[in-house]
């Protein structure tokens, strides 16, 4: 769905703006996110955030978790605009998205965040390789390691006692 300029996945938590790249969003913040998407220009209450977020059995510090998830979605969308932000907070009560939201797909452009880590891994894979290959042969030359190290351990023996 895209939410003013950027684009967010609330499957993934992606959000993409343009320029701005790829910003993944921890679990909590991305549910927060989904939840003002999908009434935008409406207010949510702490209540209804805090229900979705933790349930009602679960007793933590809601409120600086709830302040720390909105600041993380106001970071990925780019809310730096204190004149016009894209989150309104309404004091003690809640959160209002008043970015305009559009449902639907979006073209593999804006999603092109994954495919260079999907073709990375054989270069990580060439990598570790070759760092074996390394560890290998350098374990299996001859060295003096033992001896020298109980030839050290005899002369603080023969110190101490």
């Amino acid at each position: 769905m895209r939410i003013g300029r950027a684009v967010f996945e609330p499957r993934t938590g992606e959000v993409r703006r343009p320029g701005g790249g790829v910003t993944r969003l921890e679990p909590q913040p991305a549910a927060v996110l989904a939840l003002l998407a999908a009434t935008p220009g409406e207010l949510v209450s702490h209540h209804a955030l805090r229900r979705v977020l933790w349930g009602d059995s679960v007793h933590v510090n809601f409120q600086q978790n709830l302040h720390y998830a909105v600041r993380q979605v106001r970071r990925a969308l780019g809310d730096d605009d204190r004149a016009a932000p894209l989150i309104e907070t309404v004091p003690r009560r809640g959160y209002r998205l008043l970015a305009p939201v559009e449902s639907g797909t979006y073209p593999a452009s804006t999603r092109a965040g994954n495919e260079p880590r999907r073709q990375r891994w054989p270069i990580w894979a060439a990598v570790g390789a070759a760092a074996l290959l390394t560890i290998a042969i350098v374990e299996r030359r001859p060295n003096d390691h033992h001896r020298i190290a109980v030839a050290a351990l005899q002369a603080v023996h023969d110190l101490i006692y």
